[in-house]
This record gives structure tokens, C-alpha cells and sequence, in this order.
């Protein structure tokens, strides 16, 4: 399956975020790639958005996500 990776630079707000990003029909027909978006701010935050190629049930994606970012913070802290 084919990844699409946009690096968009440094967007300064959400506003620009919206002009830049326009997802349109991504993954609507056929649901045959993964999107990624990446782009960061002025104050060295860095964001990704992913478009996959599938639903789910949006508490379902929540906990996978929850589960995910305690793991993140666990390992970091760990660095630190």
C-alpha cells in the first residue's frame, strides 16, 4: 500500500493549516493509500496527521491513540 508523506514546513496558524491541507477525496474511492501530513510551528511543535485506509469506530482509535502516547511518555521519561 502506497504512503503519501507531505512535509508542509512551518504553518503559523490553523487558518494557513486549512488553506494548505486540502485532503479533498483522499482515501473516499477505492481506499488504496495512507496519507501523512507533517508540518510544525513557530514555537517547535511538531504535528502529523494521518489519513488511513479504513473506518473505525471512533473510541476504538481513541484508546489505540491513548495507549500509544502513555507508552511514548513512559519511554521518554525514561530518556530523560
Amino acid at each position: 500500500m502506497p504512503i503519501v508523506f507531505n512535509f508542509l514546513g512551518e504553518l503559523r496558524s490553523e487558518h494557513q493549516l486549512l488553506q494548505t491541507v486540502d485532503l479533498g477525496n483522499v482515501n473516499v474511492e477505492g481506499r488504496t493509500r495512507i496519507l501523512c501530513e507533517v508540518w510544525h510551528d513557530s514555537e517547535s511543535n511538531l504535528f502529523v496527521a494521518l489519513t488511513l485506509p479504513f473506518s473505525e469506530d471512533e473510541s476504538v482509535v481513541r484508546d489505540h491513540l491513548q495507549s500509544a502516547l502513555k507508552q511514548l511518555e513512559r519511554r521518554w521519561a525514561a530518556v530523560l
